[in-house]
């Protein structure tokens, strides 16, 4: 239209009602769907130059060939915009208003034909004079929505959902969108202010663009508008203040935890980043908790949490959290703390008394203790129930009135509670003169306890009587841990868990806190675990809180395959339930050594040994350190895994303590110098003495077949065969002070008990048989076995070959002619033997994988006049007797 003001003038006095004069519009929202829809050829322009007196613009029409972009568009001074006001749930219902000198008022012309269609709202409409409402037949709402289409709270992008459209919410495009109309939705939706705007790429189904509001109107929908279907190249997206909530999360009481703000319908933690004292007013004021409170953020008193973070900065004007402007922070500082409060109207409640669940009532209140009016109008059954079920002591069994003698301070509310409310402070209150009043004292029905599942190591777990389950460990702290083993008699101190507990559907609670008043932890604050989709998600929380306490810890000798030796042997430390090897290194210091030893019962430190036997199938080694007392509870602890170089049992060490002693059987007759036999002979202790070990006979007194069988299996000799006295005068000093008498023993040494007085001459030496001998071999190529069992090459000495050799009656042992096989033994024996060890089934055996190869061995012997040189090195005939050496090399005679 190449029309001008003269033009929309002409036109405006034309129309009865529209005024005498008019304008030309051309914004973008005059464009309808039947503009939009119309083909080329179908327009027109109005054209007046060189017409003489016109009085109608039919009069200027000419034929248009091209497609036009905007329609001729015209505004009468007498033209009234219209809109319905008082449903948000349904825009096109309401009451009708007209706009008047940027006013909305009463409509002066009741009726107006065609009103649905002009407001957009459908075709027809049901009016009614009396009070001006109006329902048209569409149903139309302003919305905000998330990513997947669901309606939010205050956040989101700007929909419109119409019931004649099937439901469905269609976008509002961005075209000309800015800050008023992103106002003008926040205000709609009773939202408050807008915190944020942004215009996002966007292909989806649009019905409203170039949205142009004054902010007067009652919806975005009255605004001036194109309204029509279309696809939308940008959608805005707001964010309003009423969108942001705040809660206070994992504490004790409604006012008391980890500061959380709901943005964009995630809740997050608030950084302490920035955090202001003054912030805090803001968020107690918010929270309906009082006008302040304290940061504890720096304190470990509740739960870090998990997720992203918010960084916040208020201004002065700012009156709640809301107001501010928050960032979100960068999560890759994970030091970085959240914000804790405890506003000033927290209230907990407190049961004084000797058991858990029973005792005078009281409020917590600003760390100070008010106690409940215990008077028959307030203090009654229903009440005390609630206190019980408030305290997770199921209901009450007894309520009654105690005397307040020095306990003056009352609570200056009573309580009226309906059976749907959860906490006192929920129910109705009313004032009361507490002033020389009864205290209320109550006895429930259940019992709470803290307890590990393993006594001083394991799950935390508590019984209420009513409940048990285990504390979620996203909100137990190394504070709580080390209260716990203080209060269970395990050590102050914990220590670093190997085991990592995995999730566990078994957790009945989410944390435990200290009130100042508290004695013990059954008196603590417990906040049960809420069964929601948030807390159900969150992985974090399904894990128990695993305390690893260090009175748990205790040392052993390993008498797996070491029945025979007392306080010697590799030491082992329980942690977690597993025996784990202890460092060479660890046992090398004096102070270390005499700790173990003395908590043994073992007498002091003498020396540290090489670890003997087979790898430890246990992957972490225990290092001790800092030792000054008679525990190792009470020495510095510490693991650390057995990888690389560490996995060598070199690493690892036993201990020789000063009571050491060992059990052996030797048969010596009258002539005899030395014995064949393993498994009979008298029983003898050898122990510790300064020079050279002492030898000791044991006494046949109150001998029975426990005791054999006993000996037996200590000495790897089989079953018990037999026994018998063997009489010889002996000197008191060369008896063993001790017999043995066994009666469920797992042990030989724990079947030991002081011996009975008696004359010498009455006192015979214990002779013990056993069926077992074990069996020792020298194959063809010169492996050794036992029991037809390969021996490893581990912890073997030079001196042990001559042992075997001259127990098999074959001289001595060739040096340096033994093969080095470093092949992988799945089952092997590893041996050990003592100074006084003279054959080598006497000597210490176990049994485990060898990495190191078998023993070989080559003993010399004098035989005919044919000598045989190990193969590996050379074979020559010689006529030499005994054994000589040929090239370097020791030949073997045969």
């Amino acid at each position: 239209m190449n029309a001008g003001a003269d033009d929309a003038t002409r036109l405006c006095k034309s129309i009865p009602g529209c005024g005498e004069t008019g304008k030309i519009v051309t914004s973008q929202w005059m464009r309808t769907e039947g503009f939009m829809s119309s083909q080329q050829g179908a327009f027109k322009k109005i054209n007046c130059s060189g017409i003489q007196n016109v009085k109608h613009l039919w009069q200027c029409i000419e034929s248009h060939p091209s497609k036009c972009i905007l329609p001729a568009a015209v505004s009468c001074t007498d033209h009234k915009r219209l809109q319905l006001r008082g449903n948000t749930a349904n825009v096109c219902s309401g009451q009708l208003e007209e706009e008047e000198n940027d006013k909305w008022k009463k409509p002066k012309n009741q009726t107006i034909p065609d009103l649905c269609k002009k407001l957009h709202c459908g075709e027809t409409s049901q009016q009614n004079a009396a009070n001006d409402n109006v329902h048209c037949p569409d149903k139309v709402k302003v919305l905000l929505t998330d990513d997947s289409d669901r309606e939010t709270k205050c956040y989101g992008y700007v929909k419109i959902q119409k019931t004649q459209k099937n439901d469905k919410k269609s976008h509002v495009c961005g075209d000309d969108w800015t800050e008023k109309e992103s106002e003008m939705v926040c205000k709609e939706l009773n939202c408050g202010k807008v915190i944020k705007e942004l215009k996002t790429i966007n292909g989806k189904n649009g019905i409203m663009n170039h949205v142009k509001c004054t902010g007067s109107e009652s919806s975005l929908w009255y605004c001036r508008a194109e309204h029509r279907s279309q696809k939308c190249t940008s959608a805005p997206y707001v964010v309003c203040q009423g969108s942001r909530e705040v809660r206070l999360q994992d504490g004790p009481g409604k006012c008391a935890g980890r500061l959380e703000v709901k943005d964009e319908g995630q809740w997050k933690r608030v950084s302490k980043e920035n955090w202001d004292g003054s912030y805090t007013k803001h968020a107690c004021k918010q929270l309906d908790c009082g006008d302040d409170g304290k940061d504890k953020s720096d304190s470990d008193e509740f739960s870090q949490g998990t997720g992203e973070m918010l960084t916040f900065r208020c201004q002065q004007s700012d009156k709640n959290l809301a107001d501010c402007t928050a960032t979100n922070t960068n999560n890759q500082n994970r030091n970085e703390k959240a914000v804790q409060l405890i506003c000033n109207e927290n209230k907990l409640l407190f049961l004084d008394g000797p058991q858990s669940c029973s005792g005078d009532v009281a409020i917590e209140y600003k760390e100070e203790l008010y106690w409940l009016s215990g008077s028959n109008e307030r203090w009654n059954k229903e009440l005390a129930n609630k206190v019980c079920q408030q305290m997770h002591c199921g209901n009450a069994t007894r309520h009654n009135q105690s005397s307040p003698g020095v306990k003056n301070r009352m609570w200056n509310e009573s309580f009226s509670c309906s059976s749907d409310q959860k906490s006192i402070f929920d129910c109705n209150k009313t004032q009361i003169n507490s002033s020389n009043s009864t205290i209320a004292h109550v006895e429930c029905e259940g019992n709470i306890t803290v307890t590990l599942t393993d006594t001083c190591w394991g799950m935390v777990n508590i019984s209420t009587g009513n409940e048990t389950g285990y504390v979620s460990g996203a909100h137990w702290s190394d504070t709580l841990s080390k209260e716990l083993c203080k209060e269970l008699g395990c050590g102050t101190e914990i220590l670093k868990p190997i085991k990592k507990p995995g999730t566990s559907d078994g957790i009945k609670f989410k944390s435990l806190f200290k009130m100042k008043n508290s004695i013990n932890m059954r008196q603590y604050s417990i906040v049960k675990m809420e069964m929601n989709p948030e807390s159900t998600k969150n992985q974090d929380s399904k894990k128990p809180a695993y305390v690893v306490c260090k009175g748990s810890i205790k040392p052993r000798f390993n008498d797996k395959d070491n029945q025979r030796h007392k306080c010697s042997g590799n030491v082992e430390v329980s942690y977690e339930g597993q025996w784990l090897p202890v460092s060479k290194k660890t046992l090398d210091n004096k102070e270390t050594q005499n700790t173990i030893c003395t908590e043994l019962q073992c007498g002091n430190g003498l020396s540290s040994k090489p670890y003997f036997g087979p790898k430890p199938t246990e992957n972490h080694v225990i290092i001790i350190q800092e030792c000054s007392q008679k525990t190792i509870a009470e020495c510095k602890v510490e693991t650390a895994e057995l990888s690389g170089s560490n996995s060598q049992t070199s690493d690892l060490g036993g201990l020789h303590c000063s009571n050491w002693k060992t059990l052996a059987l030797e048969d010596f007759g009258p002539s005899q110098t030395s014995s064949e036999n393993i498994c009979k002979g008298d029983l003898v202790v050898y122990s510790n003495k300064e020079s050279e070990p002492k030898r000791n006979f044991v006494s046949s007194q109150e001998f029975s077949k426990d005791v054999g069988t006993k000996l037996c299996e200590a000495m790897k000799c089989g079953n018990y065969k037999r026994y018998r006295n063997s009489t010889e005068l002996l000197k008191a000093d060369n008896w063993y002070e001790g017999i043995f008498k066994c009666k469920n023993s797992t042990n030989i040494w724990d079947c030991e008990t002081q011996k009975q007085q008696r004359d010498q001459n009455e006192t015979a030496k214990l002779f013990i048989e056993c069926h077992g001998e074990p069996t020792v071999k020298l194959s063809a190529n010169g492996e050794l076995s036992i029991d037809d069992a390969s021996v490893c090459n581990s912890h073997w000495k030079e001196e042990y070959s001559h042992m075997v050799c001259q127990q098999l009656g074959r001289g001595n042992a060739i040096p340096n002619l033994s093969k080095n096989q470093r092949k992988t033994l799945t089952v092997s024996y590893h041996v050990h033997c003592e100074n006084h060890n003279y054959l080598i089934g006497q000597c210490q055996r176990t049994k485990g994988r060898c990495n190191e190869g078998p023993v070989f061995i080559y003993c010399s012997r004098k035989c005919s006049s044919t000598i045989f040189i190990h193969p590996s090195i050379f074979f020559t005939p010689l006529s030499l007797g005994g054994v000589g050496r040929v090239a370097g090399a020791y030949l073997q005679l045969t």
